[in-house]
C-alpha cells in the first residue's frame, strides 16, 4: 500500500534556518501496521498520530501509533 499525500514546504532565505537544517521540510502520511492492528486502521482512526523518523529526518502522520515510514519503510511509534 503507498499512501501519497504528503506536505512540502521550501523556506526562503528570508527565514533563519540552523547549518544542519534542509532548505525543504517534508511531512508524509504514514501507512498504519496493519499486522499489529488485525488488518485495521488503528483503534482509533479518526484520531492523528504524528511522529517523527529518526532514519530519514521527516515528521510523518498516520491513524496509528505504529506506522510504517514511507520513505524508508522502518516501522515508527507515534504519539
Amino acid at each position: 500500500m503507498t499512501l501519497v499525500l504528503a506536505q512540502a514546504i521550501k523556506f526562503v532565505h528570508s527565514v533563519p534556518r540552523e547549518a544542519d537544517e534542509p532548505s525543504v521540510m517534508l511531512e508524509v502520511v504514514a501507512s498504519p501496521d496493519r499486522a499489529y492492528y488485525d488488518g485495521g486502521f488503528g483503534p482509533e482512526p479518526d484520531l492523528f498520530e504524528q511522529g517523527f523518523c529518526d532514519e530519514c529526518g521527516i515528521e510523518i502522520t498516520s491513524t496509528a501509533k505504529q506506522a510504517f515510514c514511507p520513505a524508508c519503510g522502518g516501522l515508527r511509534e507515534l504519539t
